[in-house]
């Protein structure tokens, strides 16, 4: 049985978000693939919204389900490079689980939108409309 090619899949998803090019690369879809806790083999219905921070949440399911491993400096670059991004695009929040909280807060976190969360749990399917955010 073949795998899934879920980094493809993610980066499908955030050209069809419209995400500019430079939002679509694997690094970008990893991070995607973490907000939404999509391992190699679930399927994109499974997509759920958890607060994640970047080390110790995002970086770490990544390294554990794609056995993707970044330098601890990578952090700020995923911070400033990709979230940041995705969360001016709508398709990821900055803490809402705890609003309040500073960025250089241990507590600090991201997670999937809701409305970018309906969209994802349809990919694939025949409901899919990339349209949200």
């Amino acid at each position: 049985m073949r795998r899934p090619d879920r980094i493809a899949e993610a980066q499908a998803i955030l050209k069809a978000l419209g995400l500019p090019p430079a939002q679509q690369n694997a690094i970008s879809a990893l991070t995607l693939l973490a907000l939404c806790s999509i391992a190699v083999n679930d399927p994109w219905a499974k997509a759920k919204r958890e607060g994640r921070t970047v080390r110790k949440g995002l970086m770490d399911f990544i390294r554990a389900q794609y056995k993707v491993s970044y330098a601890e400096n990578t952090r700020e670059t995923v911070r400033r490079q990709v979230l940041h991004q995705l969360v001016l695009a709508g398709v990821a929040e900055h803490n809402p689980f705890e609003p309040g909280l500073a960025t250089n807060n241990p507590r600090s976190h991201y997670a999937i939108s809701e409305a970018a969360l309906k969209v994802i749990k349809s990919f694939g399917s025949t409901d899919w409309e990339p349209r949200c955010c």
